[in-house]
């Protein structure tokens, strides 16, 4: 990072309002993402099914799809501070009862579900929060320190938190829930000292002005889409990465388990070098999109994926290597993956920022959201059900080919693009 970025990140975390806001986010998100890798290790340990997995990720995914534009209307009308209160508390809640379900997976989508649905407020409430709390000169820098500790705190949960307490306590024990149930505390505390913002104005709540609401934004939405090339491929990738992740995190527990016959809970090796891959990502994707553009960035990611998927799902189809170069292979290509995964992500998303107006950025980013979770539904279930015929080996090899395929395609579309316009 630049002198001057650092200048600017240490400007804002100056701010003790913001400051609360961040940390509140990084401890509830990395809280967020070990409870799914707990209960990833729980349904592979109880099921050995690709099928059952693919029911947990979809009780993650399906309140977006059916709540996650509406949630962002009704926070509109609801005091920030209050929304962020009380969806930390009632998460740590919903967590102290999953103990009472860990032998039987049905309950556990349950519960997981109605855990997805409170979080659906709570994202929204957060972002909209930022611009009370820092001033016009600070946004900037305020959203884009949001967007880093997003993902390092996937990281975070994944590799170190949720491992940590899997292997350290057990994933059979109330205790690792009991932990995370302490984060959602922590982090209800840390937004409890918010300024107080004002009361939105009564009326117009009716469910069909909500709704009305609701329309409006995605109509706005696909106007502002189809009237601008670039800004519609840079959603297509950012769907298309953002569905990748859930149904890789669908296949990955099967895939270390029933491929390279290590434990369940040992998939934070597979995972590990993802996330490292993506940090390394992160601080190449500047200086590398100066040189070669954005397009052609993502594109260079779209064709590294698809080779380490080739290569991941090939791994695991060969036969008769011995464990620690199976392993050792999976882990490189997991690697690879990171980065590739940084190279689609960050260039897409800045193009969207810089291309999508101001006043529209929010909506356009939730737009994606539910179209990303919307996508990998029907994959999901489909896949899940492959894998346990196939095998997961030859579902990753069927993913590698459609990553493929829209790599070429977008290429192609972002090529005619460009002789037009000159």
């Amino acid at each position: 990072m630049e002198v001057g970025g650092a200048r600017k990140l240490w400007w804002v975390l100056g701010n003790r309002h913001f400051l609360a806001l961040w940390l509140a986010q990084a401890v509830s998100q990395t809280a967020q993402n070990a409870l799914l890798y707990l209960l990833m290790v729980i349904i592979e340990t109880n099921t050995s099914s690709s099928l059952h997995m693919s029911f947990l990720v979809l009780s993650t995914i399906l309140p977006s799809v059916i709540i996650g534009m509406a949630a962002g209307v009704f926070v509109d009308r609801w005091s920030k501070r209050r929304v962020l209160v009380t969806t930390n508390l009632l998460r740590g809640a919903i967590l102290v009862l999953f103990p009472l379900f860990l032998s039987h997976p049905g309950l556990i989508y349950v519960a997981n579900l109605l855990f997805a649905t409170v979080s659906q407020f709570f994202a929204p409430a957060e972002v909209a929060t930022i611009p009370l709390v820092v001033s016009r000169r600070q946004l900037l820098s305020a959203n884009g320190l949001f967007n880093l500790t997003f993902t390092i705190s996937q990281a975070v949960g994944f590799i170190i938190v949720a491992p940590l307490l899997a292997k350290g306590l057990g994933v059979d024990t109330p205790l690792p829930f009991f932990i995370l149930a302490l984060f959602f505390a922590l982090a209800a505390l840390l937004v409890r000292f918010l300024p107080r913002d004002h009361r939105p104005k009564k009326g117009g709540g009716d469910s069909r002005s909500l709704w009305q609401g609701v329309w409006r934004e995605l109509k706005d939405g696909w106007q502002l889409l189809q009237g601008d090339v670039s800004l519609s491929l840079s959603m297509v990738h950012l769907t298309l990465v953002s569905a990748l992740v859930l149904i890789m995190g669908m296949l990955v527990p099967g895939y270390v388990s029933r491929v390279l016959g290590v434990r369940a809970d040992d998939a934070v090796y597979i995972l590990g070098p993802a996330g490292l891959g993506i940090l390394a990502g992160i601080a190449l994707v500047p200086r590398l999109g100066e040189r070669w553009g954005k397009d052609r960035l993502v594109h260079w990611g779209l064709g590294v994926m698809t080779f380490s998927l080739l290569s991941m799902g090939s791994v695991g189809l060969a036969r008769g290597i011995p464990l620690g170069p199976l392993v050792g292979g999976a882990m490189l290509f997991s690697l690879v993956m990171g980065g590739a995964y940084a190279f689609i992500n960050i260039p897409a998303q800045t193009i969207i920022q810089e291309r999508a107006p101001v006043d529209m950025r929010g909506r356009i980013f939730a737009i994606q959201l539910v179209f990303g979770n919307v996508v990998a539904v029907l994959p999901l279930i489909s896949l899940g059900q492959l894998a346990d015929f196939l095998g997961v080996s030859t579902v990753i090899l069927i993913l590698a080919v459609g990553v493929f395929v829209v790599a070429m395609v977008t290429y192609r579309w972002t090529q005619g693009q460009k002789q037009t316009e000159t």
